[in-house]
């Protein structure tokens, strides 16, 4: 059976459409459901509501950071949202970037990965009930007053080679976002026998908006998001194509870039007909989540998968 997953564009997403699509997740017998957190909805609140309204599907933040919330308080989260759905909740983490985390946080960007280690050490100490003494001038211990995690799945947000190794000696898994489908191998082999969840976008052949949407997404993440896409690109051989989309996108050309993103198409988001695209996930040893608005699309790629 195929393993597979969906999740959202967080921009202008809205609680009540995100419960909708959730419950059609579900009853198309998607195995999860990833809420995204940037700078609009905040997920650990979706994801209670999301597990409140659902019976069967794992729930998971895709992802939040490890700078806007203290280690015990995303532990809290954990065991918390445990109880909403009875095991059904698995944690997406991350670093995020500079510009979001100071720009939008107001918190210095400071070793990254040794505070994503830290954090990830307590969040699982919190979440399991064990006792918390964090060494401060007047150390004091501490323990969660609830009803503990039996099981928590943590994934990393993961883009290349460095936070892959991380992800496959210290977490459960990894979440990638716009990695190369041929590239996958590459990343599987890394992680080293630990679960890759990949998101990518999806549009039917015939849905040309979407796909129009697509490109411009694409471009936003190449363009937009800081430096960590394209470099990843860069690093796994898309050089000429990105290179070509920033010079365009920076120089003022926005459209023309937009358009430059038709070829990366075919690496970086999943179009063909419903069939086509289950054929595609098949092929390759991954949990694909497919980033979608459209219960229509959703339930037409689902009955390809429900037998599988």
């Amino acid at each position: 059976m195929v393993k597979w997953g969906v999740t959202f564009d967080w921009r202008n997403a809205e609680v009540r459409s995100v419960i909708a699509l959730c419950k059609k997740a579900e009853e198309a017998c998607a195995n999860e459901f990833w809420v995204p957190e940037a700078w609009s909805l905040e997920a650990f609140s979706v994801c209670g509501a999301l597990l409140a309204s659902t019976q069967k599907i794992t729930v998971g933040t895709g992802v939040v950071n490890v700078f806007s919330r203290s280690a015990a308080l995303i532990g809290m989260a954990c065991a918390t949202l445990s109880q909403f759905g009875e095991g059904r909740f698995a944690l997406g983490l991350g670093v995020s970037a500079k510009r979001v985390v100071e720009d939008w946080h107001g918190i210095p960007f400071e070793r990254p990965y040794s505070r994503l280690l830290d954090y990830l050490r307590v969040i699982r100490q919190v979440a399991h009930g064990k006792e918390l003494s964090l060494q401060t001038k007047t150390p004091s211990r501490f323990r969660l007053f609830t009803q503990p995690v039996k099981e928590l799945r943590v994934y990393l947000a993961a883009l290349g080679e460095k936070s892959l190794k991380i992800a496959a000696k210290f977490f459960d898994g990894a979440i990638v976002t716009f990695y190369p489908f041929s590239k996958l191998d590459k990343a599987l082999k890394i992680l080293n026998g630990k679960e890759l969840v990949a998101y990518y976008p999806v549009a039917l052949t015939e849905d040309t908006s979407a796909i129009e949407r697509i490109k411009r997404l694409i471009t936003f993440y190449v363009c937009s998001m800081g430096d960590y896409y394209y470099s990843n690109l860069k690093t796994l051989g898309y050089e000429n194509e990105v290179e070509r989309m920033r010079s365009l996108y920076h120089s003022g050309k926005k459209d023309e870039a937009v358009n430059q993103a038709k070829e990366l198409l075919d690496e970086l988001s999943l179009i063909g007909s419903a069939s086509q695209i289950a054929e595609k996930v098949k092929s390759v040893d991954f949990t694909p989540v497919f980033a979608l608005d459209s219960p229509d699309t959703l339930q037409k790629i689902g009955a390809h998968l429900k037998d599988w």
